[in-house]
């Protein structure tokens, strides 16, 4: 029935909202890149800033590499002073992170609430309201889609159970009465079988041809100048034109008197 099938549609859509926007909010942002000879190297409270902005961001720690790229008299000074503004961001970030899962977590639970409340006032309307449910009958059947008036008992109370039936079933019929026919199916194709070449229609006739290809399998086009053209050859019966004994049935292929070769 169209009521439970849009409801889970509907969730299904708020769903993948959600757990895209948290994928959003959870996601780290790209990777600070540093130099040398930057401010975060010349004093602990740049370094702190640049920590604070990159825990907020949700980056990991760049801690090895103030220790490695800085000067050595302040590199431990200007590291701690990274890794505490960073510590700091970092909890600033999950602050942030939570609060919008939360946000998000309380859209999606209005959002559910509301389409469940729709729903439930949509299938109170079809057990109370006889032309209601005598509409999603006709809709139904205009649709083609399968009779069932099953939702009856799901959803309507004993009292309302016959009559939203009965006048969904009308609704139904009806509406199937005035559907457009269904498309009819595509004609059915002939199966078209092409009967392989013959070799030969009768003893001592004659296949003449340009190609082998021309020829059945197995055979070979090759000329005769007795005949003046050229014939296939091959599976050759008594009396056919050969070259070899090959080209016979009886593995017998002999020069006669014309001057053509043919099979014993």
């Amino acid at each position: 029935m169209v009521a439970a099938n849009e409801v889970s549609r509907r969730w299904g859509s708020l769903a993948l909202a959600m757990t895209a926007v948290i994928a959003v909010s959870c996601g780290p942002q790209p990777q600070t890149q540093y130099a040398a000879s930057s401010p975060v190297c010349t004093s602990v409270e740049h370094a702190q800033r640049a920590g604070y902005n990159d825990g907020v961001a949700g980056q990991p720690s760049q801690f090895n590499w103030f220790m490695s790229s800085c000067p050595p008299h302040s590199r431990d000074a200007i590291a701690g002073g990274y890794q505490e503004g960073h510590a700091r961001g970092y909890a600033e970030h999950h602050a942030i992170v939570a609060r919008n899962v939360e946000a998000q977590r309380v859209a999606y639970a209005s959002a559910a609430e509301a389409a469940r409340q729709a729903e439930s006032a949509h299938l109170h309307r079809l057990c109370t309201d006889a032309s209601a449910a005598y509409q999603a009958g006709y809709n139904a059947g205009y649709r083609r889609e399968p009779m069932s008036a099953d939702w009856t008992h799901r959803y309507c109370a004993p009292a309302h159970r016959s009559t939203a039936a009965e006048k969904y079933i009308a609704g139904f019929h009806a509406g199937m009465g005035q559907a457009p026919a269904p498309p009819a199916p595509p004609p059915v194709q002939p199966v078209i079988v092409v009967a392989p070449r013959s070799t030969r229609a009768a003893a001592n006739s004659v296949d003449t041809c340009r190609f082998s290809s021309d020829c059945g399998d197995g055979q070979s086009c090759r000329h005769v100048a007795q005949l003046g053209q050229s014939v296939c050859m091959g599976d050759g019966l008594r009396g056919d034109y050969c070259w070899f004994d090959s080209d016979c049935l009886s593995d017998n292929c002999r020069l006669r008197s014309g001057g053509a070769k043919t099979c014993k």
